[in-house]
């Protein structure tokens, strides 16, 4: 199962047989190109809607965080279970040594260091020693294990077990002692590069020996395990694993080719395949990457620039597409959601896993000083289809950029410069990596220096809820760090907002009008301070801090839900007594405390006015969301004396919006979204949604960024604000509410095996145990049938969501790596069952469908 921001949430069922993986940390990027080899994060990138929510945690030099040594090797960053934070391991080189660190990646500081005696160079070396100095191949973490394996550039190949602080090598050698025969490459060589690649009991290691190109070596003993038939001379990318038919099978960039060689029991280390691939100056430099059984690879030197991709089989390959209009050079691949992403003559292109031109942006990569060496680096981030682009040979600037087919061109969204600067004049800023997991970026130079950004985190704080009164009112009191809010309990309603200087921005009194009585929030037409009959409850223990309180309301057949957050608050108005009943969303109160001539109030459309200045606007949708994010429409009020916002975001709509001042300064602002003119409530929608807030800040873009954000994370991307990856609205309809008590994500109310949070993914019933996702094999004519349904699920929960389903087999449980079944991949859902029979009838294939819901 899958589930993140971005609304994307997969679950699977397998034919026989249903596997599930054990506790996977999805933050972490433990090896080269990150989990899957293929330069992609399950993490979000931090942007927000209309700003990249990043800040910069650490650097080095700075508060005794130190420089690593030279390296263009990239770090790795992981959390197991026994971590108390997130760890970094990185490589660098200095005065003869390699070190090897492990950092605190929240803030750089040094758990542990290890080192031994190496050149700065490897021995074969030979190429131009501008381009690289240090250590070049990336670590990489067996998380099970926790044993570490490093490659220097001289060939010392290391296994080090992170949580043994007395004594951390487990074993080590050198291949160039072990191996006598790893000649230099001609007419360049730089040592070795390539990282070694975990897979079951192995390291498999491109060591370039004359008896064997790629060597698998025991995990735990270093022993040799099997070599390959393959004797090439070595080159610069690192291997990754491809399953071919239900194979385990190794792809590497040999000197002259594209080398696919068999980890498979009774055929290790046999060739499978080689792509001729020879280059100029031995430049195979970028890895192949991976997609199903089609494995992509490029070059670029003297001998032309080319790329190319190939399908394979136990029988050998078939060509896709090998070009030279494009290619990418130093920099290795990235591939989502059917697209490859790549870096290719200082510009981001997207492809089309068959090659074909999606977009292509400018010249963005400013390198005219050192050449196109297409060294940038590149990290998808999944969970909100975003793409982090690294060029420190660009000065160090750092690109997010819009990772997606549609629209068909390049999107930047932000930009961050000056994030490192090169240090060493005779050596190029280049070959610098950037790396995403546990909601940290971060990016290195050959220098040693790292700088670390956070993903900020919009939730951070403690909400507290108590019990008080106001105004003669009974009220909960939720505390939060940007103000304070007032609940009447009968009413439900605010009738208190106070900001951090205990300024009350509602000011409501039980008499007076609009100089008290009248002043409140919502005061939706259901909900208002000071209104008796209501009853509210809460999930949470009193006087205790907390990431979120939630309050529940239910008055005169209407009924609502509150959740407090420490930087805004979201109502979810979820139920009404009758289908044609309307509502509006109103804040009637006091900005600053007192409404003042220059007190200001923005719109979603980028337009404003002071709070004096009242439009004649009472038939016109004057609030729209032209510049706001997620669907939204919203308005923030400004004092004019204080530099704090009050804003409220509500769904885009075609209602009417209405605001006038009611009589002078010790009146009180009325807006509404959903109120024409008079006494007239124009929304019907349900569910629908308010979210509030208090932001220090009068800028426009500051306030925008707060409202987008807190709209973004408050789940209406998904309609999910618990955050459970369930839709509200589902679990209203289907559980009878989104509490606990009406069953949680991992409750399996109709005992089928399969938990609500599978059920809502598939579109099955969750009370129905009948109701079920699953794949099913059969024999038809003597052939092996399997078949799986692709439902299209309609309703509440799945407004803007489809389903997708992809088919996958295997064929060994332990050694097997799951492949989609060709022609049945993120096939979208249409009411149907889909059937597919095997080519050939293999004993011991398993198969499993997963259901993708976005």
């Amino acid at each position: 199962m899958q589930a993140g921001i971005s609304g994307v949430r997969m679950i699977a069922a397998g034919a026989a047989l249903m596997l599930c993986a054990g506790p996977v940390n999805a933050g972490d990027w433990p090896q080269w190109h990150g989990p899957n080899r293929d330069g992609v994060t399950p993490e979000v990138s931090g942007w927000t809607g209309s700003d990249w929510g990043i800040t910069e945690s650490w650097r080095s030099g700075v508060n005794n965080v130190t420089n690593t040594g030279y390296g263009v090797s990239s770090p790795i960053i992981v959390k197991r279970s026994t971590d108390t934070v997130p760890r970094i391991y990185i490589m660098g080189w200095r005065d003869g040594n390699d070190y090897l660190y492990c950092l605190n990646a929240e803030n750089g500081s040094i758990l542990w260091e290890e080192s031994y005696t190496c050149p700065n160079y490897g021995r074969t070396a030979n190429a131009n020693k501008t381009h690289y100095k240090g250590v070049m191949a990336s670590p990489a973490i067996d998380l099970d294990t926790g044993y570490l394996y490093t490659i220097s550039c001289d060939g010392d190949v290391y296994c080090w077990d992170t949580t043994n602080s007395s004594d951390r090598t487990v074993w080590n050698f050198n291949l160039h002692t072990r191996y006598s025969n790893i000649p230099a490459a001609s007419p360049e060589d730089y040592g070795a590069v390539a990282s070694p690649l975990l897979y079951g009991d192995w390291v498999i290691v491109e060591v370039g020996d004359e008896t064997g190109n790629v060597i698998a070596f025991d995990k735990t003993t270093g022993a040799e395990s099997w070599r390959s038939a393959n004797t090439d001379l070595k080159g610069w990318g690192s291997p990754v694993m491809v399953t071919v038919e239900g194979k385990p099978c190794v792809a590497a960039m040999t000197r002259t080719k594209m080398l696919v060689v068999r980890a498979d029991a009774g055929h290790l280390g046999e060739t499978l395949a080689e792509y001729a691939w020879d280059t100029t100056w031995s430049g195979n430099i970028p890895s192949p990457v991976v997609h199903g059984n089609r494995v992509f690879f490029a070059r670029t030197d003297g001998s032309g620039y080319r790329a190319a991709a190939v399908d394979l089989t136990l029988s050998g390959y078939t060509t896709v597409f090998d070009t030279s209009g494009w290619y990418w050079g130093c920099s290795t691949a990235a591939i989502h959601e059917d697209n490859l992403y790549l870096v290719h003559a200082r510009k981001v292109r997207c492809r089309g896993l068959d090659g074909s031109d999606v977009w292509t942006s400018t010249d963005i990569l400013d390198d005219a000083a050192y050449g196109t060496f297409d060294a940038a680096s590149i990290v998808v981030c999944a969970g909100d289809d975003k793409m982090i682009v690294w060029n420190g040979r660009d000065w160090g600037k750092l690109r997010l950029v819009e990772a997606t087919a549609s629209p068909a061109s390049y999107r930047e969204l932000a930009s961050v410069t000056n994030v490192l600067q090169r240090k060493e004049e005779d050596h190029y800023p280049g070959y610098s990596h950037v790396i995403v997991g546990h909601g940290k970026i971060i990016c290195t130079s050959i220098d040693g220096d790292m700088v670390c950004y956070s993903v900020d985190k919009q939730d951070e704080g403690t909400v507290t809820i108590s019990e008080d009164t106001d105004e003669g009112l009974a009220c909960y009191k939720i505390v939060t760090p940007t103000g304070t809010y007032y609940y009447d309990r009968a009413g439900g309603a605010f009738s208190s907002l106070l900001d951090t200087n205990n300024i009350d921005w509602i000011n409501y009194h039980p008499t007076g009008g609009q100089l008290g009585s009248y002043r409140g929030i919502p005061n939706s037409g259901a909900f208002h301070p000071g209104d008796p009959g209501g009853i509210s409850t809460t999930d949470n223990p009193l006087n205790t801090p907390l990431p979120k309180v939630t309050v529940h309301t239910t008055r005169n057949g209407w009924a609502c839900r509150w959740e407090f957050f420490p930087k805004y608050a979201r109502m979810t108005l979820h139920t009404k007594p009758l289908p044609d009943d309307k509502y509006w969303f109103l804040y009637e109160g006091t900005p600053g405390g007192q409404v003042g001539s220059d007190d200001v109030w923005w719109r979603s459309d980028g337009t404003f006015s002071t709070c004096w200045d009242v439009p004649d606007w009472t038939t016109t949708d004057m609030v729209n969301s032209s510049d706001a994010a997620f669907g939204s429409e919203w308005v923030f009020f400004s004092d004019g004396t204080l530099d704090r916002s009050l804003f409220l975001a509500h769904e885009d709509d075609a209602e009417i919006d209405d605001y006038w001042l009611m009589y002078d300064a010790n009146g009180m602002t009325v807006f509404g979204f959903g109120r024409g003119s008079g006494i007239d409530l124009r929304m019907t929608e349900m569910p629908a949604t308010l979210v509030i807030g208090l932001v220090e800040s009068r800028d426009y873009n500051t306030v925008k960024s707060a409202i987008d954000r807190a709209w973004f994370r408050a789940g209406e991307m998904t309609g999910d604000a618990d955050g459970d990856g369930m839709s509200d609205a589902w679990e209203d309809e289907r559980l009878g509410g989104t509490d606990e008590q009406y069953g949680g994500p991992y409750e399996d109310m109709d005992g089928d095996g399969y938990c609500n949070l599978f059920e809502y993914v598939a579109g099955t019933d969750p009370t129905n145990g009948a109701s079920l996702f699953k794949v099913s094999t059969g024999l038809s004519n003597g052939q092996v049938v399997v078949s799986y349904p692709k439902n299209l699920t309609t309703g509440a929960g799945y407004e803007t969501l489809s389903q997708y389903y992809t088919l996958e087999y295997l064929s060994h449980l332990v050694t097997g790596t799951w492949q989609a079944v060709v022609g049945h991949s993120e096939l979208p859902g249409d009411n149907s069952t889909n059937t597919y029979v095997p080519a050939v009838a293999d004993d011991g294939m398993f198969y499993r469908a997963k259901v993708k819901l976005q």
